[in-house]
């Protein structure tokens, strides 16, 4: 058997042709090639690959412009058919393939293609839509062509006929207005493979598998999240994603369907789709979208499902090499960003302010979500609050100036305050509101010597529980930690303290790069054992149930402070709060020695308290500016800790244990008007 019996080329050619005076048009013709039918003839086999109706079944398109796919459908046809007669146990694989013929012009990217069976009442099932340039890449006879369609006569199938209708159109995002396309011509042609292969035990077994080799979204490979689920997150504000999923079987028959959460109402589809990869776009919507696969056996009689959650994120990518580098770009505008620096990504809710602001009443930048939400995991704080002011800031006497929180779970992951001209405060700067939130390392700016002022993800280590009738343990101060050049740590909160034997108090926490650590919670009495704080600035430790005893006990300061669950004598709850993350840049930062605030908070007590939990750390203050003024005193800029609490007023006379103070946190204030970040001031 000669090798050209084995393929019929089809021949489709595309011209386009723009004037100049900036009218587009196109020209789509069919020119026929070769009409001979070719057959592959073994025993009872018969493989038969024919034009339909021969002259005139070719598309001819006169006066084309790009079209949406809707219309494309609906366009003019190519027409052509598989016929086999087969018996005993031979099936028939076959392909369909095209190639660009040599010549044509690179409008790969441009030329939609459109495969669909036709079934004995002309309905049609979509089998392959995508521009030539998606369309997976294959070799035969030497020469690159581009896979359609995969699929097979079933063996023992006397009489199989199977209908393709071929479609092309101008994609209806081309445009034309530059020239590219001027004088262009773009010409395909259309080749079916097949070989006979006697039907295997395997080949058997085969026919009923449903299960896939690679699944991917962007050419990003995915993996399960839990049995047949799949998440992926996008960002960027993307409007389209493409899906590819590649069965083991290549026979099995694909449909992808965006669907509601539910994963059963369908949105939209592509369906019925037969190839070694079923590679699809679909749009997407900002939020979370959703996607059943639908996974059905070449037998027919096996169906399984895969499920995946695109999360677009409506968050905008910015990459630099500090954060501050970031904001000095003045096409900024309000929204949410991830900002990219150092392989680190930080999420940012960003305010930008134009002209000058004179600020004349208490306001709280940001949104509570921003903040935690609860005292789980999945409820952690989510961004820094960032303001942008394209002008002069002032702040007024009696103002104070912040982020939003959550009165029980803390704020958000930092605040910054950038101000390009000057910044005069005459008010309150503050964070005294620590996030519930996993630590970063915090790339603020990057000096001419590519070195970082940054805050460690990690701050100053908890207090220690305590032994037998002892107070707590303070909190280590943010300047203790190991930090090349500059120390920007925040601090530790103070363990609880213990009144009695055999009972233990609660460790403070440790602090990370946006929250002081909380504090331990107190003990009591023979049994009673206090909670630790928690090393995410989330809640301090709570103190133990412990009936028929003097009770009364408090629990840490935190987001929120640790209760008391002895409920038989009062509940001292510890207080609510730890020190934030606290950055201002300026311009000019008129210092005039008003308040600038990132401090932790104590714990509580009443009479008759014996265990007292420890106190919140303290946060953590960054200034940089071009030019300061006024620069000879810093003393009402804080990063203390809660102080350590007790009371003497015991009703038996017995004195109460004190428990352990938050530490002190770092300040730091220091040009960068060389390039580099020059100190003026610190507390350490």
């Amino acid at each position: 058997m000669k090798d050209k019996k084995k393929v019929l080329i089809i021949a489709s050619v595309l011209l386009l042709v723009v004037i100049t005076l900036g009218v587009t048009y196109a020209l789509f013709s069919y020119v026929r090639s070769g009409t001979t039918e070719n057959t592959i003839t073994s025993d009872s086999i018969t493989f038969l690959y024919e034009e339909i109706d021969k002259q005139g079944s070719g598309i001819s398109i006169n006066d084309a412009i790009p079209v949406e796919d809707s219309v494309g459908k609906q366009g003019q046809a190519f027409n052509f058919r598989i016929i086999s007669t087969a018996s005993n146990s031979i099936s028939i694989p076959y392909e369909i393939n095209v190639r660009k013929k040599d010549g044509s012009d690179n409008l790969d990217s441009i030329v939609k293609l459109y495969l669909t069976k036709v079934d004995n009442s002309n309905n049609e099932t979509e089998v392959e839509l995508a521009k030539y340039s998606e369309l997976q890449t294959v070799t035969k006879n030497n020469h690159q062509e581009k896979l359609l369609h995969i699929d097979k006569v079933p063996a023992n199938s006397n009489g199989y006929t199977q209908k393709y209708r071929l479609r092309m159109w101008i994609d209806n995002g081309t445009d034309f207005s530059d020239g590219t396309y001027n004088n262009k011509e773009f010409s395909v042609m259309v080749n079916v493979y097949s070989s006979g292969h006697v039907e295997t035990e395997q080949d058997r077994q085969a026919a009923s598998r449903t299960d896939i080799t690679s699944f991917s979204v962007e050419n990003t490979a995915l993996t399960e999240t839990t049995t047949d689920h799949y998440e992926m997150e996008v960002s960027n504000g993307e409007t389209e994603v493409t899906i590819d999923v590649t069965p083991t079987n290549p026979y099995t028959t694909v449909t992808v369907e965006k669907t509601d959460s539910t994963y059963t109402n369908v949105i939209a589809a592509n369906t019925g789709i037969q190839r070694l990869s079923t590679s699809k776009k679909f749009s997407i919507n900002p939020g979370n979208n959703y996607f059943r696969i639908t996974l059905k056996s070449e037998d027919g009689n096996t169906t399984s499902y895969k499920y995946l959650m695109i999360k677009n994120s409506t968050e905008i990518i910015k990459t630099g090499d500090s954060i501050l580098s970031i904001l000095d770009d003045n096409t900024l505008t309000t929204g949410y960003y991830s900002f990219r620096v150092n392989n680190k990504i930080y999420p940012v809710d960003l305010i930008v302010l134009e002209g000058n602001q004179t600020i004349t009443q208490n306001t709280d930048y940001g949104e509570l979500e921003d903040c935690a939400s609860g005292t789980t995991s999945d409820k952690m704080a989510t961004k820094m609050v960032v303001v942008k002011v394209n002008g002069d800031y002032t702040v007024n006497s009696s103002v104070t100036v912040g982020p939003k929180y959550h009165t029980e779970y803390g704020g958000p992951k930092g605040f910054l305050l950038y101000v390009t001209g000057t910044l005069t405060n005459s008010g309150t700067i503050q964070n005294n509101h620590g996030a519930y939130a996993y630590g970063d390392d915090v790339y603020l700016y990057k000096n001419a010597n590519d070195t970082y002022e940054y805050i460690p993800g990690t701050g100053g280590a908890g207090g220690t529980i305590t032994g037998k009738d002892v107070n707590g343990k303070a909190g280590s101060n943010g300047s203790t930690v190991n930090q090349t050049g500059n120390k920007r740590a925040l601090a530790g909160g103070g363990s609880g303290s213990r009144w009695e034997t055999n009972c233990t108090s609660g460790s403070g926490g440790s602090a990370t790069s946006y929250s002081g650590g909380s504090g331990g919670g107190g003990g009591y009495a023979n049994g009673s054992t206090g909670e630790n704080g928690s090393n995410y600035g989330g809640a301090g430790g709570g103190t133990p149930l412990f009936n028929n005893r003097y009770g009364n006990k408090s629990g840490g300061a935190g987001n929120p402070g640790g209760g008391v669950t002895d409920t038989s004598f009062t509940t001292n709850k510890g207080k609510n709060g730890t020190g934030g993350l606290l950055i201002i840049y300026a311009n000019t930062y008129n210092n005039t020695n008003s308040n600038i605030k990132a401090n932790g908070n104590n714990t509580n007590f009443v009479t008759n308290t014996y265990g007292v939990g420890g106190s919140s750390g303290g946060g953590s203050i960054n200034i940089f500016a071009n030019t300061i003024t006024n620069s000879t005193s810093y003393t009402n800029i804080n990063v203390d800790g809660g102080v350590g609490t007790t009371n003497t007023n015991i009703s038996s006379g017995w004195a109460g244990k004190t428990g352990g103070a938050g530490g002190t946190g770092t300040i730091n204030v220091g040009t960068i008007s060389t390039g580099s970040y020059v100190s003026t001031y610190k507390n350490y």
